[in-house]
């Protein structure tokens, strides 16, 4: 039997956009949870497949599953929606290729419900092909081994963001009324969330068992284009920066030095200095807009470094 403090506490948000191949997948691995999840509410971005109907056809098998669709906005946009629409105290992403392992939700919530300091848990994380046959992943083995030597996790996460994905979240409903939801970030909108955590103080854990699923196929939208990612990580970089001067607390001179470290491995010492001096002028609390789109000017001083 369910424990009373696991009962339907979880809303599960599925973006979804052209994986008609995968949402079935996604979807059952959500149900299957049990009496832990309180609501799944599936939005369908404006696909071009059958991914809408299949998800449709899968919402008639349980009262707990809300469809609804929307034209494209983009996955940020559509979990911020999912957010609004949601009921319960915590809240799940599920990408739509993506899938949970058996046990996830209920390890996840007695895990946040036994460190009250913390607003955000995630698993550690098993790859898996198109097909679902697991997958090894030594940039994922060296970015946990990295993240233990730095422990200093803005540092650590810039260098590699461990959580990986959106599918990796549970959150606190009320950490998106403190802090806000997702940034307009195409490619790093998880990264993102991640340091305006840490920015503002909060507290993220990462549980010992791999309880997620990420899928690697062709369509990957992190495989688009990876100047566009550096240019992302730069600018994440610079807001974590700007955020976290305003509490000078949360900075010290050996923090600092390992920072600037990542900058350097990773060639990225130029474009934050140029979003940072961008954030100076024009201070803000959040990117739910990307500088990016609105300031040509910034968008290519930035790419001549990248």
């Amino acid at each position: 039997m369910l424990a009373p403090s696991r009962q339907s506490r979880v809303s599960v948000i599925i973006p979804l956009f052209n994986h008609a191949k995968y949402i079935e997948k996604a979807i059952e691995s959500v149900i299957s949870q049990g009496d832990v999840v309180r609501e799944l509410i599936v939005i369908d971005d404006g696909s071009k497949d059958d991914s809408l109907k299949i998800a449709r056809d899968l919402g008639r098998s349980s009262e707990k599953i809300r469809v609804l669709s929307q034209p494209n906005q983009g996955a940020h946009a559509t979990i911020n929606r999912g957010i609004e629409e949601s009921s319960g105290d915590l809240i799940a992403i599920l990408n739509s290729d993506d899938f949970y392992l058996n046990g996830r939700l209920d390890t996840l919530v007695d895990f946040i419900d036994a460190n009250p300091h913390v607003s955000l848990v995630g698993s550690k994380v098993r790859f898996v092909d198109q097909f679902g046959t697991e997958q090894a992943n030594d940039w994922y083995l060296t970015g946990l081994a990295e993240h233990d030597r730095l422990n200093y996790e803005p540092a650590a996460f810039l260098n590699a963001n461990i959580f990986v994905t959106t599918s990796n979240f549970l959150v606190r409903r009320r950490v998106f009324e403190e802090i806000g939801k997702f940034s307009s970030l195409r490619y790093a909108h998880d990264l993102e969330f991640l340091m305006r955590l840490l920015a503002r103080g909060r507290h993220v854990l990462i549980h010992e068992k791999s309880l997620v699923a990420y899928r690697f196929h062709a369509t990957n939208t992190i495989k688009e284009n990876h100047s566009a990612v550096r240019a992302e990580l730069a600018l994440i970089g610079a807001f974590f920066l700007q955020l976290s001067a305003r509490n000078l607390t949360q900075l010290n001179w050996h923090d600092i030095d390992l920072f600037q470290g990542i900058l350097k491995k990773h060639a990225l010492s130029d474009a934050v200095f140029i979003c940072l001096v961008h954030f100076l002028s024009n201070p803000i609390d959040s990117l739910e807009k990307n500088p990016f789109d609105c300031n040509e000017k910034l968008r290519g001083a930035v790419a001549s470094v990248i």
